[in-house]
């Protein structure tokens, strides 16, 4: 129960360095790309490693936790790629980002049905954030908009909707769990 309340305090974290991130996309969206990609490379990178931790200290033990190795190497790769090789993520930022985006989405989404299997209100919580996050990362990764300041600020957007579709997921996990007894 105590290595699950630190993990608690992990997705709080990491909700808000995701909010962070987008408010600063939103506040400067003319912020060199070179720089978001480090930037976002050590966010994802960092949440990656959490979530790889989460996976190895709970395991089965914990349902929403299943999927965390998937989701944990994803974010370790997409940080690598971002950190490594800025220049040649540049042109693949908007594809990277939304990529991540996506899996976090759909992440949510699955806790949602977990939730819902166990006969637990509040599961369409995590399900309409979890399915807004992964439709925004689907936009961002078409990349779509030309200007690269409106890009950002789209991804700034984006990643708040992220940040606070964790924080909803995480909640809704939780309340589940103590209900379960868990």
């Amino acid at each position: 129960m105590k290595r699950l309340k630190h993990f608690k305090i992990f997705i709080l974290a990491a909700a808000a360095l995701l909010a962070a991130l987008g408010v600063v996309l939103i506040a400067k969206p003319a912020l060199s790309p070179t720089a978001v990609c480090w930037i976002l490379g050590g966010v994802c990178a960092f949440l990656g490693l959490s979530e790889l931790s989460q996976y190895f200290n709970l395991g089965l033990s914990e349902p929403f936790y299943r999927f965390d190795l998937a989701t944990g190497l994803i974010g370790v790769l997409a940080g690598l790629l971002l950190m490594l090789h800025p220049s040649g993520a540049e042109a693949m930022l908007s594809t990277v980002a939304g990529m991540y985006v996506i899996t976090g989405g759909v992440y949510s989404v699955q806790q949602a049905l977990e939730i819902r299997r166990g006969e637990s209100g509040y599961w369409w919580i995590p399900l309409i954030t979890g399915a807004a996050t992964a439709l925004l990362g689907f936009l961002v990764a078409l990349n779509l908009f030309r200007n690269v300041e409106f890009s950002m600020l789209f991804l700034g957007v984006t990643l708040i909707v992220a940040g606070v579709d964790r924080l909803a997921a995480s909640a809704c996990a939780s309340r589940f769990l103590k209900k379960k007894g868990a």
